[in-house]
């Protein structure tokens, strides 16, 4: 089974990683038994090789770094071993040698931070600090080891590391020479990990030369949660699509052939055994009946211990319930009464319109517009998008179009001055989350109950932006229990939903103007006049 690698396959020709890796095997213990010294893994140690490599001028090659990997690899005791090297270790460029190879030595007022969103997090990398430290590097370095700080002497001036949690202010103001970032498929927005992001990549700016640097360790994270886990992959992936950069993110994942059998374990432990690499005290058996458990999901096993980005089982509709949805039936004639749902973007999604008939609930997309992602200066024709809006209430009698006024609130409102008795603004996100959920879990309960069908123009991307909709729990106290909203699997995914938006929107229009009292017109027959008249 073949592997997908994201480090350069070619070591760096100027590094300080052979320094800094024979100065922790000389100085630190195994952390599996301290009473054996250390020995790097080749996968460990060529991710230091790439990790300190520097340029010609004896700068960092790489500003900030990502190191993903499944459980158990033992991510967090070589972040130990390199909290020591941070602190008192040839980590710092101090010119070259008589054979051209670059020289360390160690930071000038080490100032060693790991961070988290909790305190557990924290001390899985911490607690591996004693452990790891052998008693020559204790005397040596005069190193004090307290429950939450290390003090040492480097040079004669005072080294120090210490744990910060996802409190911003806390971490605000300070200048470490190292940044460690654990688990960071854990840190959002809701949970200040977001926040803690920002100010620790500020105090690192602040060191001379960029010599202060963030390391993050993390676990597959799952797309769409908008983690810094995922933010940093994105952003990764935005450099390497313009050529390179400055961000080394070094994964390693199976590239899961077609067949791939997950019940078979035979394949499961080939590619279970790809992203574990070097780590020869993982029990490949062991993690396979792990994820045998009952209790695992198949994408929680495939993130943890397959090291695959994979959404979660949240898929929000299913392909055979949008499938059973599908109706082969021509866009309705004139006159016929419908209601509309519109939701855009401007310049980084798409646009779309749906029309739902009032009478047999069927809907089609009446316009898209979706980004092209080889322009860069791909807009939204606005033009054509009103000249679709008023072409619907032009040919159809509308009884309610509701319209998501982000990115639109100008057209949206010149709709309304246009067509004050049937358009309305339906916001689908912020502070409106609570009555957009509701929307959306009434037109999925609509289309497992087949009581809406789709076809018409745009099918294909209407089954596609059904299916690419993933589940977002709204966690809100209120008597219909759990509700959801839905998103995208990854806030910059090219897997557009717009029209999923669109249909709900459409849908509830069609509720709503019923339950206001909206009837079929009634239809008159001319009477004929009798011969007597």
């Amino acid at each position: 089974m073949e592997a997908r690698r994201t480090l350069p396959p070619e070591l760096p020709e100027t590094t300080l990683g052979y320094e800094v890796a024979a100065w922790m095997e000389a100085w630190l213990r195994s952390p599996a038994d301290p009473a054996d010294p250390l020995r790097l893994t080749d996968e460990q140690a060529r991710f230091l090789a790439h990790w300190y490599a520097v340029g010609p001028d004896g700068r960092w090659v790489y500003r900030r770094g990502v190191l993903r990997r499944p459980k158990g690899w033992g991510k967090d005791p070589l972040c130990a071993c390199i909290c020591w090297a941070e602190l008192l270790g040839p980590v710092r460029f101090d010119g070259l040698d008589a054979h051209g190879d670059p020289v360390g030595r160690p930071p000038e007022w080490p100032s060693v931070l790991v961070g988290a969103v909790s305190e557990t997090q924290t001390r899985t990398t911490t607690d591996l600090l004693a452990p790891t430290a052998s008693d020559a590097l204790i005397d040596a370095y005069s190193v004090d080891i307290s429950e939450r700080r290390v003090y040492a002497e480097v040079g004669g001036r005072k080294a120090r590391l210490r744990p910060v949690t996802a409190s911003a202010r806390s971490a605000e103001g300070g200048r470490p020479t190292a940044f460690i970032s654990n688990e960071t498929q854990h840190w959002l927005s809701s949970n200040g990990g977001h926040a803690m992001s920002s100010v620790i990549r500020r105090n690192l700016a602040k060191a001379p030369d960029g010599a202060a640097r963030e390391l993050s360790i993390t676990n597959a994270h799952e797309p769409g949660e908008e983690s810094v886990a995922e933010l940093d992959d994105e952003a990764w992936a935005e450099q390497q699509r313009a050529g390179g950069g400055d961000i080394l993110l070094d994964t390693v994942e199976p590239l899961l052939p077609d067949g791939f059998d997950m019940a078979d374990d035979g394949q499961l432990a080939a590619a279970i055994a790809i992203p574990y690499g070097g780590s020869y005290w993982v029990d490949i058996d062991r993690v396979v009946a792990d994820v045998r458990d009952p209790q695992q999901s198949p994408a929680h096993a495939q993130r943890f211990y397959m090291n695959l980005l994979v959404a979660g089982a949240d898929r929000w509709l299913g392909p055979s319930e949008v499938d059973a949805a599908y109706a082969d039936l021509g866009v309705p004639p004139a006159e016929s009464s419908i209601s509309i749902g519109f939701d855009g973007s401007w310049s980084h999604d798409s646009t779309a319109v749906v029309a739902t008939t009032m009478d047999g609930a069927w809907q089609w997309c009446a316009g898209l517009w979706e980004k092209d992602e080889a322009d860069p200066a791909w807009r939204v024709d606005k033009a054509e998008v009103n000249a679709v809006i008023a072409a619907l209430f032009d040919r159809y009698r509308v009884s309610r179009l509701y319209a998501d006024p982000a990115f639109w609130s100008r057209d949206t409102a010149e709709w309304e001055g246009r067509w004050p008795e049937q358009v309305a603004e339906f916001w689908m996100t912020g502070a409106r989350a609570l009555k957009a959920a509701r929307a959306y879990m009434a037109y999925r309960a609509a289309i497992r109950q087949r009581e809406v069908s789709f076809g018409g123009p745009f099918s294909d991307a209407f089954r596609r932006h059904l299916l690419n909709a993933v589940e977002k729990p709204y966690q809100v106290h209120v008597d219909a229990g759990e509700l959801h909203t839905i998103r995208k699997q990854s806030r910059h995914s090219t897997r557009r939903i717009d029209i999923a938006v669109a249909a709900t929107l459409s849908w509830q229009a069609r509720l709503d103007a019923i339950a206001d009292g909206w009837r079929p017109p009634v239809k008159f027959r001319a009477r004929r006049p009798t011969a007597a008249q």
